[in-house]
């Protein structure tokens, strides 16, 4: 996928701004988060005007943790050395990433399904 300026900045005025708490805005990240990632591969396949009306939300439980684990949290850059919500040793209730929150909640809201995001892993590996 060409670096098109303009879509990651929709896609930060989506995923970033909306929904995660590390987020900057006078900061241009040169690392993102596998959600972000994942958002940039599959946005031209998602009801923008939808996504824009989305507001974050931290249900009390995450139904679809094991498979956001799977597809996003395993591959992510920060799950070693970064990223709270999956560290055992956290002594905090942290929350997840942005991109993990919007995964959630398209899930949810049936704007995605498992078998899209796992079709999307298997786009990028293939």
């Amino acid at each position: 996928m060409p670096d098109d300026p303009a879509r990651k900045l929709e896609a930060v005025g989506l995923i970033c701004r909306p929904f995660c708490r590390f987020f900057k805005e006078d900061k241009d990240e040169a690392l993102a988060c596998e959600g972000f990632n994942f958002i940039m591969r599959v946005m031209d396949r998602l009801p923008l005007e939808r996504l824009r009306n989305l507001h974050k939300e931290i249900p009390a439980q995450f139904e679809h943790d094991t498979l956001l684990k799977e597809v996003l949290c395993n591959r992510c850059e920060f799950l070693i050395d970064g990223c709270d919500f999956r560290d055992p040793a956290c002594d905090y209730k942290a929350e997840p990433c942005g991109g993990y929150l919007l995964l959630d909640t398209l899930l949810r809201e049936e704007l995605i399904t498992a078998g899209e995001l796992r079709q999307t892993l298997r786009e990028k590996s293939g």
